[in-house]
């Protein structure tokens, strides 16, 4: 069964994601986030690909440019933060403005029209959900097909589209003679964003300790149907979360195989170096045994540690490197962050990255 632990404390919360007994991932949430706000800002600082923009916060935004864009100090755009402030550097914003549900994505965007559907839906279904969404698909406006569209009927996902413009328009079309906030994405809910995002990995069961927040999560949760249970005991030891985190720490993460790998961090890149270990037998069945389990085991602690930025596999070297590839990709593909296999080097080494959350 998939379950969603939810610890929530004064100003911050973590979220934990299993599957069975098996810990997925962790998400940790703070009571300042302003990740998903809408502001109307001010244009203080233009450079070649980026500018700098005045949110109101104290802390100016950073927005990448897009399409040869022509801004000049003064200038007043609509955005959205996508990323908190961090190590003493502005939130990260963007233009592409998303009001999100549960079947699908409403999307306002000088730069994007039109369609799309997730990749994580079945191939079969793909053309059935294009031509759905071309049908529903208001003016001015794009829209993102979620895969839990997959098991919603047509009346469902068109009273959503329809709830969703009239919060946008609503929000958008607000007057504001100067800048600042224009939507707080989770008002007084500050894991909200958090929550949503997990609920759309097929969540079973929800679990928390908080008496507070109990109400605020059921209505949330009563949307995917699912009826939360409130424990109130410390949730992450019952379920030995804490001592999953601990092993985190760890460097050197054994395989059944008796093979092993070593995750090493540096400033610039992730590390990960596979190896037979234990096992005496190095012919190259048992080699490619333990390159396809690694391949498993990767993708789970990439996923699990948050590993992003670039990251270099050293797999065990083999005739055949690139049988890796698909494998790989197949168990990455769970994988709710965006990551790309860019291949295997002449070195024989995967290279992949990770998005940044």
């Amino acid at each position: 069964m998939k379950t969603l632990l939810i610890d929530i404390q004064k100003e911050h919360g973590k979220l934990a994601f299993l599957d069975g007994t098996r810990l997925i991932e962790v998400i940790y949430t703070k009571e300042d986030s302003i990740i998903g706000n809408i502001y109307k800002a001010k244009v203080v600082n233009v450079g070649k690909e980026f500018a700098f923009l005045d949110i109101g916060t104290g802390k100016n935004g950073f927005l990448q440019l897009k399409n040869n864009q022509n801004l000049k100090y003064g200038d007043s755009l609509i955005v959205q933060v996508k990323k908190d402030s961090i190590d003493g550097k502005g939130p990260t914003l963007v233009q592409d403005i998303n009001f999100v549900g549960k079947y699908i994505i409403l999307l306002k965007s000088p730069f994007k029209n039109g369609v799309f559907v997730s990749d994580k839906i079945d191939k079969s279904k793909k053309d059935y959900f294009f031509n759905l969404a071309n049908e529903l698909c208001p003016n001015n406006f794009s829209l993102v097909i979620r895969t839990e569209c997959v098991s919603a009927k047509k009346e469902e996902i068109q009273c959503e589209i329809e709830e969703l413009i009239k919060k946008a328009e609503k929000i958008l079309h607000e007057k504001f003679l100067d800048f600042g906030l224009m939507y707080n994405e989770d008002e007084n809910i500050f894991y909200k964003s958090s929550l949503l995002s997990l609920l759309s990995c097929g969540i079973e069961r929800i679990i928390t300790n908080s008496k507070d927040e109990f109400e605020n999560i059921k209505e949330i949760a009563e949307v995917y149907n699912i009826l939360p249970v409130l424990m109130e005991k410390d949730i992450f030891e019952e379920y030995e979360i804490n001592h999953k985190l601990k092993e985190l720490n760890n460097k050197k993460i054994w395989l059944k195989s008796g093979g092993y790998i070593i995750i090493e961090k540096t400033s610039a890149l992730t590390v990960i170096d596979v190896n037979t270990g234990k096992s005496n037998n190095k012919k190259k069945d048992n080699i490619q045994k333990t390159n396809i389990e690694a391949c498993e085991e990767i993708a789970y602690q990439i996923r699990l540690r948050n590993i992003t930025g670039i990251i270099i596999i050293d797999f065990i070297n083999m005739n055949n490197m690139e049988i890796l590839l698909d494998i790989f990709k197949k168990y990455i593909s769970k994988d709710r962050q965006k990551v790309i296999v860019v291949g295997i080097s002449k070195l024989g080494l995967m290279e992949i990255t990770r998005r940044r959350v």
